[in-house]
């Protein structure tokens, strides 16, 4: 599965984060419901139990992947977690 994290803006529109719950849904809010989600399609496609459920990504992938099982430790049976960009406002051109 794949998200946009509750946003869509280009590298010079930042404008999204400006408004409180649109950085809840790039925090971690929209990676938790598009995970429930999907897991829900899967599901019902396959008329089937999914058996494991892994994680890739690197920088805000990784980050996404290591706030999931921190908040929801049963989302996954692995995480890949690559270069996680932790703090963010540090991570900024000025």
């Amino acid at each position: 599965m794949s998200t946009d994290t509750g946003h869509n803006s280009t590298t010079g529109d930042g404008t999204w984060a400006a408004n409180k719950e649109s950085l809840t849904d790039w925090g971690y809010r929209a990676m938790h419901g598009s995970i429930v989600l999907s897991k829900q399609i899967v599901t019902g496609y396959y008329a089937e139990a999914i058996q494991y459920a892994y994680y890739s990504g690197c920088s805000t992938g990784g980050r996404q992947g290591l706030k999931e099982i921190e908040l929801y430790p049963d989302s996954f049976d692995g995480v890949l977690a690559g270069s996680p960009a932790w703090w963010t406002n540090h991570l900024q051109s000025t």
